[in-house]
């Protein structure tokens, strides 16, 4: 940091419109040394967030809304508490990049960091580091949580105000924060969220983070500091009790003789029931009762994978493996991946989604079939004459040649 003199009564360089005594250069006289080191890096913390919060808050304006629901995209409600806004605040200074790949923390310290005290200076530069991660609390003392970063398999020394008071011999706590290594203590920034786990919830988050760090072939610290919001969906799931709907479609291309073997085995394994045959593919799934729409696919020289719950996926794909070996699978869609389908693609995907679209369909009470669902219809004797009929009378009022595809798909799953 280069040594730059500006008068206490100078305008302050980072363009406030404020003396610089009454704006940067204030926090000087605000810090007393003589504090507790949890109040005196409490101060350091809080008083970055205060001058970001006033440097930017037309920006922020303008870009919360849009900001809090990609934050929120991944959450059950798509609802952000009160007491969470800390951690959005939090997610949207440090985390969330511009089109330049800064953040506004990150811009900030590129723009007036020179002007700024040494203290302000690196509490900064250490805020712009840190980023969300789940810690499970190990023991307490001295006003010291010990904790360990359940990715990072690392152990941190957490500097508390107040003295913990839940016996960490009798309760698996895990913890969602933001770590910020200061330079004699460790603190959580903002809010802290915790789950008292006792239905395997770390193992959930865990294996989800893997998987995504899996398929966006990030790594796991670039996976929480970029798209925290990954991890804060993920945690509200868990902390719910509510599995994700991950809504997985992804495609192997195989040999002829591939397909042919993956066939064989599904045809002779009584864990795997034949749904029907449709579009050049054998549609199989999982025999029992399924979480959600669940579908292994098999054609002339393609292999359809889809899965709603991350446990399916892994069965799927463990399943293709033993049979084929590990082959490259390319997604088409995915909750954690934003992006649609390759163009070459969209035709496979819609293929998917016709289907998709054909068991809701089938599986809704309408009211024009006396409440009943399709499927329950398809039971009785003139069922399939009803809704045949039903079909046609849609025909008549759509207008797209993927409305007229999916129709036509939804008359020969009726028809068999």
């Amino acid at each position: 940091m280069s040594e730059v003199k500006v008068g206490r009564n100078d305008p302050c360089p980072c363009g406030s419109g404020k003396k610089f005594k009454k704006c940067c250069g204030r926090f000087e006289d605000l810090l007393d040394m003589n504090l507790d080191a949890f109040t005196r890096y409490n101060q350091l913390i809080t008083a970055i967030k205060i001058k970001l919060d006033k440097y930017y808050v037309d920006k922020i304006k303008r870009i919360r809304k849009e900001t809090q629901a990609r934050f929120l995209r991944f959450t059950v409600d798509k609802s952000l508490p009160p007491e969470h806004e800390a951690i959005l605040s939090d997610w949207l200074w440090f985390d969330k990049t511009d089109n330049n790949d800064q953040t506004l923390g990150s811009a900030y310290l590129a723009e007036n960091g020179e002007y700024m005290d040494k203290s302000l200076h690196d509490t900064l530069k250490t805020l712009n580091q840190s980023y969300l991660s789940i810690y499970e609390v190990e023991s307490y003392q001295d006003y010291h949580l010990q904790v360990r970063d359940i990715f990072q398999d690392e152990i941190h020394h957490i500097l508390l105000k107040e003295p913990w008071e839940i016996a960490t011999d009798k309760h698996q706590i895990l913890l969602l924060g933001r770590l910020v290594n200061l330079e004699e203590e460790n603190l959580f920034s903002g809010m802290v969220l915790m789950i008292d786990a006792k239905s395997s919830e770390g193992d959930f988050i865990k294996q989800h983070i893997d998987y995504l760090s899996r398929i966006n072939n990030e790594s796991i610290t670039n996976l929480l500091k970029l798209n925290g919001e990954f991890l804060y969906g993920i945690f509200d799931h868990a902390y719910k009790k509510t599995l994700i709907n991950i809504n997985n479609i992804q495609v192997i291309m195989a040999e002829e003789s591939e397909t042919q073997a993956l066939l064989g085995y599904l045809q002779k394994d009584s864990a795997w029931i034949l749904v029907h045959k449709l579009a050049g593919f054998n549609w199989f799934q999982p025999d029992g009762e399924n979480r959600g729409y669940i579908r292994l696919a098999v054609g002339e020289d393609k292999i359809l994978c889809c899965a709603d719950v991350l446990e399916d996926i892994v069965k799927i794909d463990d399943t293709v493996d033993s049979i084929i070996g590990e082959k490259e699978a390319v997604i088409l869609s995915n909750l954690f991946m934003s992006r649609p389908p390759a163009l070459e693609m969209a035709d496979i995907w819609f293929i998917v989604i016709k289907d998709q679209e054909t068991e809701r369909w089938l599986d809704t009470p309408h009211p024009e079939l006396d409440d009943k669902s399709p499927r329950e219809l398809m039971q009785d004797e003139q069922g399939c004459t009803r809704l045949i009929a039903m079909l046609d009378e849609f025909t008549k009022s759509i207008s797209t040649k993927e409305e007229k595809e999916l129709i036509d798909y939804m008359r020969c799953r009726v028809t068999g």
